[in-house]
């Protein structure tokens, strides 16, 4: 390889020529891989790489000498496109003087054609300056090196060794295993919450009233008394359990008695019958019992469907409606 220190330009043509040389090499190479053995080919393909690395970097050794010499040709040119253009302009005002009269016509020809020739010149230096200017340019972008590309970072090797990550994943089970029971316990521990507090709330709850309470207390009311006025409610109540208790300690105790429908309808009373026979009725409403000391499944039913009226006789207890004993045939009225 030939260089010439006295033109750079022509030094780097040199070195541009030859490098494109070993590049036409190298893709002819890989075109005849196929038919020639692998090893040769890799063998004079490293030794073609090695001379166009040593031509890149005779290349970019110079590239400051280049960077320098595109900026002198840079100004240079521009000083010459300045001369060209104040040539012009004296072209044009010769010219202008020229037609109106200033000048003779034959020395307004000469000046022109000075300034034509002038024109000429720094328009050919100008050229060359930037077909000059241009070949570096062209030097530069094919000498100048590849940005470096960001080596990615490389994540840190593992600290843990096989036996702590089997040791971790063994904790990581049992801290499963710990959390599950631990659900099992709360679960079993509400559920037992809940029955307790289930047992609580009955335990709390009033008893239900039995059915036979309600008949007993049925009884003492209509056990009432035979003689006098209706007594007061306090007193109706405990009279109606103490005759419930004799009722059910004597031996002729009745059994409970039978709702059914009334066997005629209702006929008002004669003013003759005592009015002792049904003291607690009344006239408004029609019921016999006052709302306080009715049962409650009673409060329901019409007062007509009750017997109330015992008969003297043979204690057959009758409908209020009725005159005569339904057993005895003994007259209701007259007790």
């Amino acid at each position: 390889m030939t260089s010439s220190d006295s033109n750079p330009i022509e030094a780097l043509s040199e070195l541009l020529e030859e490098r494109r040389r070993y590049e036409g090499w190298l893709a002819q190479l890989e075109a005849r891989r196929v038919d020639s053995p692998s090893h040769v080919v890799d063998r004079v393909r490293s030794d073609y790489l090695l001379r166009l690395d040593g031509v890149t970097q005779q290349l970019r050794g110079r590239a400051s000498d280049l960077e320098s010499s595109a900026a002198t040709l840079r100004a240079r040119i521009d000083a010459l496109q300045a001369d060209e253009n104040g040539r012009r302009d004296e072209r044009f005002e010769l010219e202008l003087r020229a037609e109106v009269g200033e000048f003779e016509p034959e020395r307004a020809q000469e000046s022109m054609a000075a300034c034509d020739v002038a024109i000429t010149q720094l328009g050919g230096e100008r050229a060359g300056l930037e077909h000059e200017l241009s070949r570096i340019t062209e030097v530069l972008a094919l000498v100048a090196p590849a940005p470096v590309a960001e080596l990615e970072a490389v994540p840190p090797e593992a600290d843990a060794s096989d036996d702590e990550r089997v040791a971790a994943a063994a904790g990581d089970e049992a801290n499963t295993a710990d959390a599950r029971g631990d659900t099992r316990d709360e679960v079993s521990h509400e559920n037992s919450d809940e029955r307790a507090s289930a047992l609580s709330t009955s335990s709390l709850m009033p008893p239900s009233p039995s059915p036979m309470d309600e008949l007993a207390f049925l009884q003492s009311v209509v056990d009432g008394p035979r003689e006098g006025t209706a007594p007061s409610s306090p007193d109706f109540a405990s009279q109606g359990m103490h005759g419930s208790q004799r009722s059910a300690d004597g031996a002729d105790l009745l059994p409970p008695p039978t709702l059914t429908a009334p066997r005629r309808p209702v006929t008002p009373l004669s003013s003759s019958i005592p009015s002792t026979r049904d003291p607690l009725a009344n006239t408004n409403s029609g019921s016999t019992l006052t709302p306080g000391s009715m049962p409650s499944f009673l409060r329901d039913m019409p007062t007509e469907q009750v017997k109330t009226l015992k008969c003297q006789e043979c204690g057959t207890m009758n409908y209020p409606t009725e005159w005569y004993c339904e057993r005895c045939g003994g007259e209701l009225a007259a007790m």
